[in-house]
């Protein structure tokens, strides 16, 4: 619930908490909020800016008096907007509306959208910013209804329904959630350390790129969920993709708040036929001019990749991307090397993920069991994250990252000296290792059921110490 008049401090309104464990309502003070965040917490802010948007006015001829709420401009050179009038039942298309004392403003109706919705078309014939600046005059702060049936607009509104970190032009009414964050607030919880996130934005699958995939069909079509949604919100609406025609204004919120973008490829490859086609390309080159338009707004961005891609095309890949998109971080998902395998799909992604991160990938996106067939459960999660970690450390010792070799170095010696122990808790799976060395006891101490008292290890480890060697 508003209250009719906001509290003076901001971040002193009432605070709901419901304990879902413990089936508990509290009350508390807004400001205590910052006391269910933890460090390293991700907290994003809608930084719309509410502008003026309720009109009141007059029907042509009758004087009727309406009230007109601006939702969204249509179109910005014929000053066509989208709008909910009240009441409506007699607004009707070709009706002119009036809106100041001497009429300063004049809107037509040219359609009917829905029972209460209009599209108006402004009759102004100057600048567009000064027509802005009337609708500023003219308009009021669009406050609830429950708040205007007890008090009237008051000038401290425009503010007092405004959020302190409200930037970009855009909301017909207060996001409310946000009203309560004072700037000394979110001092503290920067200081107490609540994090950025990263965001996948599909800004590369714009129209351009749309028209590459109608004009050169896949076997797989668009398999990215994001990708395949915009695509047909592109078709259903014949416009661009939002995030690609707006990407500055996303940039400037990016800036503000230390968001790291990740630039997802709408166009991967669902399967092996499709990989380094046409739309694949087409994409990477449109993230690599839009990672270069996000570092001079210095914001931060990783490049999504692929995908399905047999081996050979694997190294060309990253080579590609690295060029194309100017060194920008690159993490890719597997790359899955066959199609044939639902249910061992952490496997083909691990053999893709090694040969991508030793020819140049930054970070592998684990795949597990479940791929392409069902959501995973913890266990599936669990294989798929330590098939990626087995190819990521086999991409650093191909790349000689410091500290890679020697992990192996230390194994290889404890298997010399035939030393379960550190082998196990060397392991990149320690658990597993020991239910798998626990589960088939050997009958010669010191050895496993695989070679037993003919373990080469024990062998050379006795003989090399001067004692006999007996496998009887």
């Amino acid at each position: 619930l508003i209250a009719t008049h906001p509290t003076p401090d901001r971040d002193d309104c009432k605070l709901m908490v419901v304990d879902r464990k413990k089936q508990k309502i509290e009350h508390k003070i807004f400001k205590d909020v910052i006391k269910y965040f933890n460090e390293g917490d991700v907290m994003v802010m809608n930084d719309t800016r509410v502008f003026p948007a309720r009109l009141s006015g007059e029907k042509e001829k009758t004087g009727a008096m309406i009230t007109v709420f601006l939702l969204r401009e249509l179109n910005r050179e014929s000053l066509l907007w989208d709008v909910y009038v009240d009441p409506a039942r007699k607004i009707r298309i070709g009706n002119k509306l009036y809106f100041g004392e001497n009429d300063e403003l004049v809107a037509e109706v040219i359609d009917n959208t829905t029972s209460r919705g209009r599209t108006l078309r402004f009759l102004y014939d100057g600048p567009y910013e000064n027509f802005k600046a009337l609708i500023y005059k003219l308009g009021t702060t669009p406050l609830p209804d429950h708040i205007l049936e007890v008090r009237k607009v008051e000038p401290e509104d425009e503010e007092r329904y405004q959020t302190v970190f409200a930037k970009n032009e855009g909301a017909v009414m207060a996001p409310t959630a946000g009203l309560h964050f004072s700037r000394s607030l979110l001092k503290r919880m920067e200081i107490k350390g609540i994090d950025t996130a990263f965001m996948t934005i599909h800004c590369g699958m714009n129209r351009k790129t749309a028209e590459r995939i109608k004009k050169n069909p896949r076997l797989t079509n668009i398999v990215s969920r994001g990708g395949s949604l915009l695509f047909a919100w592109m078709e259903m609406n014949n416009q661009e993709n939002p995030f690609y025609e707006y990407y500055d204004r996303l940039l400037d919120i990016c800036e503000k708040y230390d968001v790291t973008l990740s630039l997802g490829d709408a166009c991967r490859p669902g399967c092996t036929h499709d990989a380094t086609d046409a739309a694949q390309i087409e994409e990477l080159i449109t993230l690599g001019e839009l990672t270069k338009r996000a570092w001079e707004h210095n914001v931060q961005v990783m490049i999504e990749g692929p995908g399905h891609m047999v081996l050979t095309e694997i190294a060309a890949n990253m080579k590609i991307e690295k060029r194309l998109c100017h060194g920008a971080p690159f993490y890719v998902l597997g790359p899955i090397v066959t199609d044939i395998a639902p249910g061992y799909d952490h496997i083909t992604s691990a053999i893709g993920g090694a040969i991508a991160g030793a020819s140049g990938a930054d970070f592998l996106c684990y795949v597990t069991p479940a791929e392409h067939l069902r959501l995973p459960d913890v266990n599936d999660v669990k294989e798929g994250i330590i098939a990626a970690r087995i190819a990521a450390h086999a991409a650093d010792l191909a790349k000689g990252i410091p500290g890679a070799q020697e992990w192996d170095d230390a194994m290889s010696k404890a298997r010399v000296e035939v030393d379960f122990e550190t082998m196990i808790s060397l392991s990149i799976d320690p658990e597993k290792a020991r239910r798998y060395y626990e589960s088939s006891k050997p009958e010669c101490e010191g050895t496993c059921t695989m070679c037993g008292k003919m373990c080469p290890a024990r062998t050379m480890k006795k003989i090399l110490a001067g004692e006999d060697v007996s496998i009887r």
